[in-house]
């Protein structure tokens, strides 16, 4: 089983952020980890902090990963 997670990360490199519901400038990252060893299995290009999760899963080219795709 995996998991998706996405995260907000504040960066001041306003060239690849966006101002998100904070109001600060950030990151979206998704992290796709495997639940039984806690390993990370994949971690995908940085995204603006305005997209909400599911939008940036939709985005990420994680998702089309082979371990991914069981998702």
């Amino acid at each position: 089983m995996l998991i998706v997670d996405g995260t907000l990360i504040s960066t001041r490199d306003h060239t690849v952020a966006e101002q998100s519901k904070n109001y600060r400038y950030s990151t979206n990252h998704q992290v796709v980890i495997d639940a039984d060893t806690r390993l990370i299995v994949a971690v995908g290009r940085l995204l603006p902090g305005n997209r909400n999760d599911r939008k940036a899963w939709e985005l990420s080219p994680v998702r089309r990963t082979p371990s991914a795709r069981r998702l």
